[in-house]
């Protein structure tokens, strides 16, 4: 259905230009019959006219708030809080106005509040005088001087973590060890720095001292890598081996190279 006639299509494009789709809607409206600034959008599209202003309200001009609001925030901005000059234009105008809104429109005309968020020079805070304040009536929850939480656990306690392996708790606070290390070092001493303790079996709760292997993190990482563990000793045996090999022979390739090099 057509909806703009010889007489309309004259004024809209001679309206147009300079004038916003808003304000060629209005006056449009005003002459003839309602329509909406999708409507003006549209038959400009179609007739390839352009109005040469800027996207979105024209300078000066709000969809959202009146030239009366835009003038109040202007002169009350200046030292007031979001949350403070929010609450005054809605007091004042009856409106319901967000901050967030409020924060976009200083954003938009660049308006600063001057309030920094600090103590000014000679302030007194809020809190001066008062050490340790709380809320009256919570120090019914506190932990008494000396009470200990239900899931404490003593020393000597055993858990397993997430990956399987257990832990001993061996002193207060919280000190744990794993237990198969403590094992390993109660026949062997300390673990040397660079080194872990295996399982040859691949299981975590065998804590037999034949079970038990030294071996470096490199070998580690090789067994890791290159999927040779397994769940028997034997093979495990041959699989560290094999680590310590793969080892032997990058190390000798190193070597070669930095001579070469030199």
């Amino acid at each position: 259905m057509k909806l703009f006639f010889e007489e309309h299509v004259k004024f809209l494009v001679s309206y147009i230009p300079g004038h916003t789709c808003i304000e060629v809607a209005e006056e449009f409206s005003k002459k003839y019959f309602p329509v909406t600034p999708k409507q003006i959008h549209a038959f400009k599209c179609n007739r390839k006219l352009k109005s040469g202003t800027m996207r979105g309200s024209p300078k000066g001009k709000s969809k959202l708030f009146t030239t009366e609001i835009r003038e109040f925030i202007f002169a009350n901005n200046k030292g007031n809080s979001l949350a403070k000059i929010t609450a005054l234009v809605n007091d004042k105008f009856g409106t319901k106005f967000t901050e967030r809104q409020l924060k976009t429109f200083r954003e938009n005309n660049r308006l600063a509040s001057g309030l920094t968020g600090r103590f000014e020079k000679g302030s007194v805070p809020p809190n001066k005088g008062k050490k340790g304040w709380h809320a009256p009536g919570c120090e019914k929850g506190w932990f008494r001087q000396g009470n200990e939480p239900w899931n404490k656990c003593p020393v000597g306690s055993e858990v397993t973590d997430s990956s399987g392996y257990l832990r001993v708790k061996v002193a207060e606070p919280n000190v744990w060890e794993f237990k198969h290390k403590m094992v390993w070092e109660k026949h062997h001493g300390k673990v040397p720095p660079g080194h872990v303790i295996t399982f040859l079996d691949g299981n975590k709760t065998n804590f037999e001292l034949s079970n038990l292997c030294l071996i470096s993190t490199a070998e580690n990482a090789v067994l890791n890598f290159t999927q040779l563990r397994c769940a028997s000793s034997e093979l495990m045996e041959t699989g560290i081996a094999i680590a310590k090999l793969k080892l032997k022979v990058a190390a000798i390739k190193r070597e070669k190279e930095n001579v070469k090099d030199e």
